[in-house]
């Protein structure tokens, strides 16, 4: 975290919130929750952040090595549609896509 100070306060600031918020919600329902209890929601929140984390990884990584661009490059359906025989490059169907047969 010596890299990332502002993000080390970051997080530690939505740390601090978020164990005042349990605290607080515990303490206004009047309900008491066991260490197993605590240690579930602790657990869940950190998973539940990780999952967040690790998917908008993949999806700036996915973006950034220039996976998507196959996907949405016209020029793709074009040469796919050139294959089929009898289709002609560039014609649209109904479905929306270049050469496509129903």
């Amino acid at each position: 975290m010596k890299r990332h100070p502002r993000l080390a306060q970051i997080l530690l600031v939505c740390g601090l919130l978020l164990a005042f918020a349990a605290v607080s919600w515990s303490r206004i329902a009047g309900t008491e929750m066991s260490w197993q209890g605590w240690l579930a929601f602790a657990l869940g929140c950190t998973l539940s952040l990780a999952l967040a984390v690790v998917l908008m990884g993949l999806l700036f990584y996915s973006s950034r090595s220039g996976a998507d661009e196959e996907a949405s490059d016209q020029s793709v359906f074009d040469r796919r549609a050139a294959r089929r025989p009898g289709a002609a490059p560039g014609a649209r169907t109904g479905d929306g896509r270049p050469g496509a047969k129903r």
